[in-house]
């Protein structure tokens, strides 16, 4: 800045998911650099500074991600009008009975009872037709089982006559289509008009949640240590891109291999050990792979 440098530090957040996605890339930028560079995956100093952009782009992606899950698509009905839920609220006219309403919605050409007080009210089967999805919108399209279209749902509910559909448009033409219907059996309507974001938003509070493990800290930390034992006991036995992709156990038994395989042992021991206080993985012990290896005396 001003024609002067700056050092500057900042921490990346990750996902669990991005993580394993940077460890695994690491992994394979020791491979590649090693065949392409002649770069020994062991110098974790020249490994890193070749890794700089690999990490913030993978950081960027994994934001990215995490940011398009849960943004709201655009959406339009069979239609082709945008989604958009409305509610439709006719309260009985004074001196009008439920039966009467019932009756006249029985009788109304293109509601098919579901149950006493609701009707569906379809819309006729056209051959061919295909949801009038716009370009780069997803089409939201409700059917019968014989695959007649559904325009609204209409319930009677105490004192009111609810008509819900998922566009202006609908809404629109659905209130005349109830007036025909009703005449003066029906109050001027209210309308309560909700966008998917917001219906997204008011369903998410009463989505079933993961349940929280109540683990206390002792078994907690017992169950990562026996995790931790099954994959390293397995570590032994495959290769190890940081000792030249051999088996740690294996290279244990040359001597030229010995001292590799005891600085792989302290650099993940040390990784560990550099963990939060209170992680399980600060307090593993390692010195069951040493003494497994032979190495004990190179252990300080």
């Amino acid at each position: 800045m001003n024609g002067r440098y700056g050092i500057s530090g900042a921490l990346l957040p990750f996902s669990a998911e991005g993580a394993v996605q940077v460890v695994d890339a690491f992994s394979r930028l020791a491979d590649e650099t090693q065949d392409t560079a002649g770069v020994n995956p062991s110098d974790r100093d020249v490994l890193l500074e070749a890794s700089g952009p690999m990490f913030t782009n993978m950081w960027l992606l994994d934001c990215l991600g995490k940011a398009m899950t849960g943004s709201v698509p655009d959406m339009v009905n069979a239609d082709g009008d945008d989604l958009v839920f409305h509610r439709i609220v006719f309260p009985l006219a004074k001196g009008v009975v439920g039966k009467s309403i019932v009756r006249r919605l029985n009788a109304a050409q293109w509601l098919e009872p579901a149950s006493d007080n609701f009707w569906n009210w379809l819309a006729p089967a056209m051959k061919n037709k295909k949801p009038q999805a716009a370009k780069g919108k997803q089409a939201f399209v409700t059917t019968m089982d014989d695959g007649t279209p559904v325009f609204a749902n209409v319930e009677l509910k105490g004192r009111k006559l609810i008509v819900e559909v998922n566009s202006a448009a609908r809404a629109e033409r659905a209130t005349v289509q109830v007036r025909e219907w009703m005449g003066d059996y029906l109050d001027v309507p209210m309308t309560e008009i909700r966008t998917l974001a917001q219906v997204m938003a008011d369903d998410a509070p009463r989505a079933p949640q993961d349940e929280v493990l109540d683990i206390p800290p002792h078994e907690m930390e017992r169950i990562v240590h026996d995790m931790l034992t099954r994959e390293y006991t397995k570590t032994l036995d495959e290769p190890v891109p940081a000792l030249d992709h051999k088996t740690p156990r294996a290279l244990a038994r040359t001597k030229a291999g010995r001292a590799k395989v005891a600085d792989w042992l302290k650099y993940i021991e040390n990784g560990s050990a550099k963990s939060s206080a209170g992680d399980p993985m600060a307090s593993y012990d390692f010195t069951w792979m040493w003494e497994e290896l032979g190495l004990s005396e190179l252990r300080r």
